[in-house]
């Protein structure tokens, strides 16, 4: 499942693309479920029990419930796309994610609600990282418990 990261027709081409492998993925776009603007805390626990990895953009920097703490909280493995990939162009992300495409699938053999980043090489290659999770994940403390 691709969250707004990329377009629904770049989403599509993968697939497209991607066809040839077998089975053919198919790459889910948010869009084909839910209304573009639908907030994380919405469809990520409506996608839970689909065994999909999700791949975004998103950080989840801020205080806001953000799409990485969600995706660990339900159990859903996830991929982060890093600044130096987010920075790209559509079709370079997509490129990017096509080059990286086995070591998605090999993504699928993780436990539950593991973290990966799609990151670039110093020689601007595309490769996929597993990110240690802290035990658990802080709260920010407010100005009055301090």
């Amino acid at each position: 499942m691709v969250d707004e990261c990329l377009g629904r027709p770049i989403v599509e081409a993968m697939n497209e693309w991607l066809s040839w492998d077998n089975p053919p993925p198919i790459i889910h776009h948010l869009t084909n479920y839910f209304i573009p603007g639908t907030k994380d805390p919405a469809w990520i626990p409506a996608v839970k029990n689909e065994n999909w990895i999700i791949l975004s953009q998103d950080k989840g920097k801020g205080g806001k419930e953000k799409l990485p703490r969600i995706c660990v909280h339900y159990k859903i493995t996830h991929i982060i796309l890093s600044k130096s990939v987010g920075q790209l162009k559509q079709h370079q992300k997509a490129t990017a994610i096509i080059a990286v495409w086995e070591q998605i699938k090999n993504c699928a053999d993780a436990p539950e609600g593991t973290r990966f980043r799609l990151r670039l090489s110093t020689g601007g290659n595309p490769f996929i990282e597993k990110v240690d999770l802290p035990p658990t994940l802080p709260r920010r403390q407010s100005r009055k418990s301090r």
